[in-house]
């Protein structure tokens, strides 16, 4: 009904139409010239023993940046064409089985990666969409590969001369097309492919390439693709993808995920705050100690990560499905309600309405939840405990779970500007992983369950930069916290440290320090020594091979565990729930994220470094099939005026250059205008 979105469904279906082949050979995602009628398909397969997939292309409509505010430019519609890939069907009217080739793409951790060595003196961050990606290929992986797929196009996309003469008709797809089952696989080992011919090697992590003779960075996410290399070398390693792929002009960092990736600098005497908490630095010392900088005054490079506009809609739709007054949400200063006061598992509780009644936001809190699940993971890790503990009672909901929802969005709308932040002020040499590792006891008052929790940082004497941070209740039952710190413990060393280890020691050449902060000393004793005490027998049965585990990479060097103060223990967060308002502030600190008073007191937002280069390689034509696929056939021409005949006795344009029009109008051998495979 909205002319605009009409217009945007309207631009997709004339590009889909008209998209040129990869190897020049034609256009179009499916074959126009193949139409047919479906039974008779069907019946031909048949006959002839082989198998084929039938499956129906539906339009969608949606509104990209819907969070943004109305008139921004980043918020427009955008229209899809995808095949629905839950009812293919083959020949024989079963469900179609496919290769199950599955993409792989990265970790949010893998971005973070890319991100923190962007901000190595000397390296730039860029940014480019590959424009329709899925169609930049074949689908089956090449022309006449894969089952033959026949798809049925909306009944007012028919051109008119199929209006009587057809009754069912399909077309052959050609390309793969968003929604193909195999869609994903097929672009993700032809992105491969092109990244591996252009000199890029595959790291140990999915989609995330290194090239070493320019030491420098490539993720792919689908079709966003970033890098990170020297200004010199930029320009260069676009060009080489941007001749076999279709990239949109390479653009410095910004929107990446929904979030927001803001620039800056600082000094190190500026971010004291987040440096003075190294573990190290305190030791078992029960008073802060401040760090003494060789040079105050010595700059750091760092990113803010803003979600406050995609929280603010979060917070927009909660209101709106739990029927709430946005003006009366109450602002609160911690995520939590006192959960000590929640009812025990081991005991027959009271049957009021608060424990029995089940909750009046069960119906919209797993949409709420896992709304603020993606902001908590990708970059506001202080909301990870809240949402995770909420995410385990979406089967069993009480009054009592209403509480605890209404109260962390409370406290998002009160917070919407806080960002977490991360700086690197070291070169590569002076940078190692700290893996910080917690455990609550028995938090879980319903299943007297521990919590434990992860943080990953990359650090250095003038570094920090989180990686990702993890909190998940465990499995098992603790007796002790010093049974649940072994579990978490052994979880975030599997999990997350080693991984993480692997990729750096590829991407550095080196051996790179992993060292486990543990504030628990029984613990970290009994890693050393690789044995429970006597009293503690009872538990080999189920966390023996967890400590003999982390004894063995100990003993091995894998990583080095070192004692952490409690209040230095950053991973404290992720655990347990916290009500005091300023033992939460101190937590938040630990994990870097800044109130916006503190962003402007400490930080200065800087323009992205980039490279005059860059410019040039924007403005320049794109060479190979992507400057061709970029100017698309033209759509002046209609069903009463056509010029693509005109410009092929001219030689102005090849056979697969015709639009899709005078494909559709010129069926007959005799037309100039003739497909060339006629």
């Amino acid at each position: 009904r909205d002319p605009e979105a009409r217009a945007a469904v309207d631009k997709e279906f004339e590009k889909l139409a008209s998209m040129k082949h990869p190897d020049g050979k034609g256009v179009g995602v499916w074959d126009i010239n193949s139409v047919r009628e479906k039974s008779d398909v069907r019946n031909e397969a048949n006959a002839a023993g082989v198998v084929v997939f039938f499956a129906m292309i539906a339009e969608l409509c949606f509104q990209k940046g819907s969070e943004l505010e109305k008139g921004d430019p980043g918020q427009m519609f955008k229209g899809r064409h995808v095949l629905l890939g839950d009812q293919v069907k083959d020949n024989n009217f079963e469900a179609a089985q496919f290769q199950e080739l599955g993409s792989s793409p990265p970790t949010m951790m893998a971005s973070k990666v890319l991100d923190a060595w962007s901000l190595i003196e000397g390296y730039i961050m860029t940014q480019s969409d590959a424009t329709s990606a899925y169609t930049q290929w074949f689908i089956g992986g090449g022309r006449g590969k894969g089952t033959p797929t026949w798809v049925q196009l909306p009944e007012h996309r028919w051109p008119k001369h199929w209006k009587g003469k057809y009754h069912n008709p399909v077309v052959l797809l050609i390309l793969a097309l968003y929604g193909h089952p195999d869609a994903g696989g097929y672009w993700e080992e032809r992105c491969e492919e092109i990244v591996k011919s252009c000199g890029w090697t595959k790291t140990s992590w999915k989609s995330l390439f290194f090239h070493t003779p320019t030491q420098s960075l490539l993720i792919i996410y689908v079709d966003d693709f970033r890098m990170v290399a020297t200004p010199k070398h930029t320009p260069a390693l676009w060009r080489d993808l941007r001749k076999v792929l279709v990239l949109d002009d390479p653009t410095p960092p910004g929107r990446f995920l929904g979030c927001y990736q803001h620039y800056f600098t600082a000094s190190v005497k500026d971010v004291a705050l987040i440096l003075n908490q190294d573990p190290k630095l305190r030791g078992r010392s029960e008073t802060p100690v401040p760090r003494v900088f060789a040079d105050p005054t010595k700059r750091v490079r760092g990113y803010s990560y803003d979600m406050a506009q995609y929280l603010d809609k979060a917070v927009d739709k909660y209101c709106v499905l739990a029927n709430i007054d946005r003006a009366k949400l109450k602002v609160v200063p911690t995520p939590f309600i006192d959960e000590s006061k929640d009812p025990q598992g081991c005991v027959e509780a009271e049957a009021t309405a608060e424990n029995e009644v089940r909750g009046q936001l069960a119906a919209i809190a797993c949409s709420a939840i896992m709304t603020v699940m993606f902001s908590a993971r990708l970059a506001r890790f202080e909301l990870l405990r809240a949402t995770a503990n909420l995410a385990t009672f979406l089967h069993k909901w009480t009054a009592n779970s209403d509480k605890k929802l209404n109260r962390l969005m409370g406290y998002i709308k009160g917070r919407l500007t806080d960002r977490t932040i991360g700086f690197v002020g070291d070169l590569l040499d002076d940078l190692w992983l700290a893996l910080y590792a917690d455990a609550d006891f028995a938090g879980d008052k319903q299943g007297t369950k521990s919590t434990g929790g992860a943080f990953l940082v990359l650090m250095g004497p003038n570094t920090f930069f989180p990686l990702t941070a993890h909190s998940k209740k465990q499995g098992s039952t603790a007796n002790s916290s010093t049974e649940a710190e072994i579990v978490s413990l052994a979880h975030a060393l599997r999990n997350i440290g080693i991984p993480a280890l692997d990729l750096w020691e590829e991407l550095l050449g080196r051996k790179v320090v992993l060292v486990v902060f543990e504030d628990n000393q029984a613990t970290g004793k009994i890693v050393r020594s690789g044995q429970f005490q006597k009293s503690m027998g009872h538990v080999r049965r189920c966390h023996g091979v967890q400590l003999s585990t982390l004894t063995e990479r100990l003993k091995d060097e894998t990583f080095v565990l070192e004692d952490c103060h409690t209040e230095c223990m950053a991973a404290d967060i992720f655990t347990k729930h916290f009500v005091d308002q300023r033992k939460w502030q101190h937590a938040i600190t630990l994990i870097g994220v800044l109130s916006q008073e503190q962003q402007k007191q400490f930080l200065t937002d800087t323009p992205v470094p980039t490279c005059s280069s860059l410019k040039a390689l924007v403005s320049k034509s794109c060479e190979g099939p992507s400057a061709a696929q970029k100017d698309e056939p033209t759509s002046a021409c209609t069903e009463s005026v056509q010029y693509c005949p005109v410009k092929l006795i001219k030689g102005s344009i090849e056979q697969s250059e015709v639009c899709h029009v005078c494909r559709n109008l010129f069926l007959t051998p005799a037309m100039v205008c003739r497909p060339a495979s006629l």
